[in-house]
């Protein structure tokens, strides 16, 4: 159950402009576009290995420890070995290399990377206008998720640091744009949040509730490694609970916003009469 938060969303432009386009036979040792794909790709590998070890990782990331660390707790109690070791050594550990292991073996699973670490996709890549003039300028927008207490300016100055290219230009939306004043205005709300307390009348129901359609199933807080409107409640102090209403798998939840995505027919019946026990509890008191 995600009481911690969501990550943030954002996005970055990354330009680069060079030589003015020429003929596509006239090619020479390295085009705009080639110096952009190199940017990505220099990206994508710090993307991989930025929190491995002890800095950087979920344990050094403020504002998201609490949840994370319950969250890992539970997993380690609840999991096969060697899974469960290695969740037990990311969070216990103080040896480097076990850290190191723990972290790099929990990340090959794709959503726990996501949740304890900042996130970064290419989304939109622009450049070119006839198919035989090699491109005078390329241009990237990627596509950022955001740990809580995340210092944007210096993750922006560790992906510049990791193209290791000075024609690469790599900036935020400008502020007097809309995606840029949305970016603004989401820093400084989301820098003054606290988690939604467990004392509540609500979270106490959906405990209870999920317990009574799934007994023995421990229930865990954890930071949810996608972004959700909560920060317009949360902000004005209203306490938000973003729950999985239903049981369903980690497969399954790769398919997140793809053509394929899916929930079993029971998981959806499950999940509703959760919701139904939850409703009916906290209408009563």
């Amino acid at each position: 159950m995600d009481h911690e938060g969501c990550k943030g969303w954002g996005a970055v432009r990354e330009y680069f402009h060079g030589r003015q386009g020429v003929h596509s036979s006239n090619r020479h040792s390295q085009g705009d576009v080639d110096a952009l794909l190199d940017a990505q790709t220099r990206q994508r590998y710090f993307y991989f290995i930025q929190g491995y070890g002890e800095a950087g990782g979920f344990r050094d990331t403020g504002g998201v420890d609490s949840s994370t660390r319950e969250f890992f707790e539970t997993l380690a109690n609840t999991s096969e070995p060697p899974l469960s070791t290695y969740f037990k050594n990311l969070i216990s550990s103080n040896d480097p290399k076990v850290i190191h292991e723990a972290d790099r073996e929990i990340s090959k699973n794709a959503l726990l990377h996501a949740i304890m670490r900042n996130t970064i996709a290419p989304v939109f890549l622009k450049a070119g206008f006839r198919g035989n003039v090699i491109p005078g300028s390329a241009e990237a927008t990627i596509n950022l998720r955001i740990i809580p207490g995340t210092d944007l300016q210096k993750f922006i100055a560790d992906i510049r640091e990791a193209i290791g290219d000075p024609r690469v230009e790599v900036s935020l939306p400008r502020t007097d744009t809309r995606e840029g004043a949305r970016l603004e205005a989401f820093v400084k709300q989301s820098a003054s949040l606290k988690p939604a307390s467990k004392d509540t009348d609500l979270y106490r129901a959906l405990e209870a509730s999920s317990h009574a359609v799934w007994p023995g199933a421990p229930v865990t807080t954890y930071l949810f490694q996608a972004g959700t409107d909560a920060i317009a409640w949360r902000s004005r102090g209203v306490p938000v609970y973003g729950i999985y209403p239903y049981p369903i798998t980690a497969e399954d939840l790769t398919r997140m916003h793809g053509n394929d995505e899916r929930v079993p027919v029971e998981s959806l019946e499950q999940g509703t009469e959760m919701i139904y026990k939850t409703l009916l509890q906290v209408a009563s008191e």
